[in-house]
């Protein structure tokens, strides 16, 4: 398999994952959400209201395989960290950056 997005940083081992990756930049009112399947293309792009945060469910449920998720730490990155575990098919969430210790 070749990865196919146009990503400078997808490596070899993207080829290998057997789950979507997920990655979103919540924003105050808004997230903005980048799905990609595990050959690095592009499977959702868009835009969730805070207040329609049961878009992550359905899109999630339309996947084949289990998501990762990862979002940028903020003041309310518990929010968003509990709302995604909760919700079946995904298999892990983290943040960008590492000085946030998630492990309660």
């Amino acid at each position: 398999m070749v990865v196919k997005a146009n990503n400078p940083f997808a490596t070899k081992a993207m080829n290998q994952q057997n789950y979507y990756s997920m990655g979103i930049d919540a924003h105050k009112r808004f997230c903005q959400v980048h799905v990609l399947d595990p050959h690095g293309e592009t499977v959702w792009k868009g835009r969730i209201n805070n207040e329609d945060y049961g878009t992550f469910t359905d899109i999630v449920r339309g996947l084949d395989l289990p998501c990762k998720a990862v979002f940028e730490s903020s003041t309310n990155w518990h929010v968003l960290y509990d709302l995604l575990g909760a919700i079946e098919g995904v298999e892990e969430v983290m943040t960008a950056y590492s000085d946030v210790d998630l492990r309660r």
